[in-house]
């Protein structure tokens, strides 16, 4: 076997909430759909996506960027054949904001060509911090009927689309989702699938799909499909509604009848429906009622300090409350998200670090000064907070992307003794 082309471009999608925190559960999701291409052989396409936010991020010249590798093995289960590549990818955000508004996630894919078998399928995502796993058997069919039918490729949409980009066949790009989740992010089940092997005839083919529950008994039929045949084979897409289905697993059949002979085949994918919560998680970004209490320490002065930790479990409860009241809870979660995503360092919570702590008490920045390339200094940003008047140093004092506080302007904030080391000596005119 060998490979027809690997994962070298990368992209973002956007989705709803709750799919993101459904296949956060999952961390990596993998599906596959195989289609005839020669002579026996398959074209196996393979497509992955997993949260934006497990990655190790670096700000670079006002590039939000994060490095890490996949590792991919095809084994086959009835011989010898076997496939093994490493390749090492750039994921880009345009802000961390806008990754958290959207709930982004990381959408790639990449095919290989393999003959017909049952296959041990193994993907591996990792960097130095992190690795994700995802290990599944794979088949692939047999396309020597008359009529075939390829896999059903389920996507999130389908649009027109010529350019030719990754996601594109013919004209249409098919965005994959590989979560095979559907009903509260995607209302529609959008499907590409191919035929093979039909007669040389005018006469049209007959269409029909069926939704199958668990248990295989048809929870859902759609009123059968004629099509007009343009050739011996071509590729085809289709939309069905989601709407009444409850949240639970679910299996799509695609059945085809090829009029001019009766011959008939069918294919058949799994998918999800996943209800809607419309109900507030703060838990979702990481913060419990426990962690509430903890977290104050992040906005609350030295004396509302002292005075909570004078105070009895009653009264702690109540203070908690009062004080959450005072100070916006919605955007202190969101700053403590976006900390927790964009500062983490192995297993140090992004919250936990300098940069973290200084974003979660004061905010975004109005500018990051970046310097990575500085003769005779390591890598430091300055914070500026032009309406509040705050400016902050930090830098990667061992080299170890861990940036460290080390100057401010603020009476609240430390400031090492030595700070001025560590920087260019030609930033010191502007800091006196």
């Amino acid at each position: 076997m060998k490979y027809l082309y690997s994962c070298t471009l990368m992209f973002f999608c956007s989705c709803a909430l709750l799919s993101l925190l459904f296949a956060t559960n999952q961390t990596l999701s993998v599906d596959w759909a195989s289609f005839n291409y020669d002579n026996g052989i398959a074209l196996v396409e393979i497509y992955y996506t997993c949260p934006y936010n497990v990655f190790q991020y670096q700000l670079t010249n006002d590039t939000i960027s994060a490095s890490y590798q996949t590792m991919f093995r095809l084994k086959s289960l009835e011989g010898s054949d076997s496939i093994r590549e490493i390749s090492s990818h750039r994921a880009i955000l345009k802000s961390f904001e806008l990754a958290e508004r959207r709930d982004m996630k990381l959408l790639d894919g990449f095919g290989f060509f393999a003959r017909a078998g049952k296959y041990l399928l193994e993907l591996h995502i990792f960097d130095k911090n992190f690795q994700l796993v995802k290990q599944d058997t794979l088949i692939v069919p047999d396309f020597s009927r008359s009529p075939s039918l390829s896999d059903l490729e389920l996507a999130s949409s389908v649009i027109v689309d010529s350019s030719g980009g990754k996601f594109t066949k013919g004209n249409m790009r098919i965005m994959p989702n590989p979560d095979l989740s559907f009903g509260s992010a995607y209302q529609y089940i959008y499907a590409y699938y191919e035929t093979y092997n039909l007669a040389s005839d005018t006469l049209p083919l007959e269409l029909s799909y069926t939704i199958l529950a668990e248990n295989k008994e048809v929870v859902k039929s759609f009123p059968k499909e004629m099509k007009k045949k343009s050739g011996s084979s071509f590729g085809n897409t289709f939309a069905l509604s989601t709407k009444g289905l409850k949240p639970g697993k679910y299996s799509l059949k695609l059945n085809l009848t090829d009029l001019g002979t009766n011959q008939k085949d069918s294919t058949e994918k799994s998918f999800w429906i996943v209800a809607k919560d419309t109900t507030i998680q703060i838990t979702s970004s990481g913060l419990d009622s426990e962690s509430l209490e903890k977290e104050i320490r992040f906005l609350a002065t030295p004396t509302e300090l002292s005075q909570y930790n004078n105070l009895n479990e009653v009264g702690k409860k109540e203070y908690l409350k009062k004080f959450w009241q005072k100070n916006n809870l919605e955007e202190f979660t969101s700053r403590v998200k976006i900390a927790d995503n964009k500062y983490r360092q192995g297993n140090v919570m992004g919250r936990d670090t300098d940069r973290g702590r200084i974003l979660i008490k004061y905010g975004q920045p109005d500018e990051i000064e970046v310097h990575t390339m500085i003769e005779h200094t390591r890598p430091h940003e300055h914070w500026h907070y032009y309406t509040k008047g705050y400016h902050f140093i930090f830098i990667d004092i061992r080299g170890n992307n861990n940036f460290q506080l080390i100057y401010s302007n603020s009476d609240n904030e430390p400031k090492n003794p030595n700070w001025e080391n560590y920087v260019d000596p030609l930033e010191l005119d502007d800091l006196k």
